[in-house]
């Protein structure tokens, strides 16, 4: 479990407790972190965030260290992700109730419509597509 996407499950979690979140480079799961993800996480398949989800799911076990890394990211992805789709959130979104994932939610429903650098950012973050006349 050297390789985790630690920083983009941050942000589709955090994005529950806060409601925007932002694109974070690629990042390997902070050595601080992969003890617990191998403990807690060592059933998930690596890749789209599902790691960094699953440290968040259980930040309250994870060592102190690692929660201090799982916080700042999260911290930083929001901030990252409320400047870049703040027009689409304001637009699309300024009557929705943070927290549960509605903000996303609301993103994922207005898809079509968001601009290309926060679609993008969407996908990124949780790997949401909408669905193509393909999948039917």
């Amino acid at each position: 479990m050297k390789r985790l996407n630690v920083l983009w499950v941050c942000a589709v979690l955090s994005l529950s407790a806060f409601s925007a979140a932002p694109v974070m480079a690629q990042e390997r799961v902070s050595k601080y972190c992969e003890r617990d993800a191998d403990i807690f996480c060592r059933h998930v398949k690596p890749g789209q965030g599902r790691i960094g989800r699953c440290l968040l799911r259980n930040k309250e076990r994870v060592a102190v260290p690692c929660k201090a890394v799982l916080e700042t990211a999260v911290y930083f992805i929001q901030k990252q992700f409320a400047n870049v789709c703040h027009r689409d959130l304001r637009h699309h979104c300024s009557r929705i109730q943070p927290g549960n994932g509605r903000i996303m939610r609301c993103l994922q429903d207005h898809y079509d419509a968001l601009s290309a650098s926060c679609s993008r950012l969407t996908t990124q973050l949780t790997g949401y597509t909408p669905p193509s006349d393909d999948d039917y």
